[in-house]
């Protein structure tokens, strides 16, 4: 006797699925779930990424103001230690990471990490070695505290 193909019938009680049971691909499952109300999101036509709800204004910085933004950066590069990023990293990977992390930031948000008195200081004499320990540890501190 010849086997024929033949397809069982669904068991009982599978009648009322969200994704039919004899779809072809997942388009055409995902279309019924969309049209059930169970899912909102996407439906298979590209990758959709959503804009965030608050973008930052571009930041317009004057000479001096650039020049203020190197030199938190370099200070910050100097004092602060970075955490280790895994427990393969090598201390130049997280270094590398803290110094990409401090570039993309802006100057309002480098000047988060810096002490009271340090924020005040003239441009020039923003330097690591000029600093007093206790203001180095504060920097350690609050990098600690905002960083993620």
């Amino acid at each position: 006797m010849a086997r024929t193909k033949t397809m069982l019938p669904p068991k009982p009680g599978k009648e009322n699925l969200l994704i039919s049971l004899n779809k072809k691909n997942v388009n055409e499952a995902l279309a019924g779930v969309h049209k059930a109300g169970g899912y909102t999101g996407f439906l298979g036509d590209g990758n959709i990424v959503k804009k965030p709800d608050y973008e930052a204004p571009p930041e317009t910085l004057t000479a001096s103001d650039k020049a203020r933004k190197k030199a938190i950066a370099d200070l910050l590069m100097a004092v602060i230690e970075p955490v280790q990023l895994s427990s393969k990293s090598t201390i130049e990977m997280d270094r590398r990471s803290l110094l990409n992390k401090i570039k993309k930031q802006s100057l309002d948000e480098l000047r988060r990490f810096l002490p009271t008195r340090v924020k005040h200081l003239p441009t020039e004499n923003l330097q690591a070695d000029q600093l007093p320990e206790d203001e180095k540890a504060e920097i350690q501190d609050a990098y600690k505290e905002i960083s993620p």
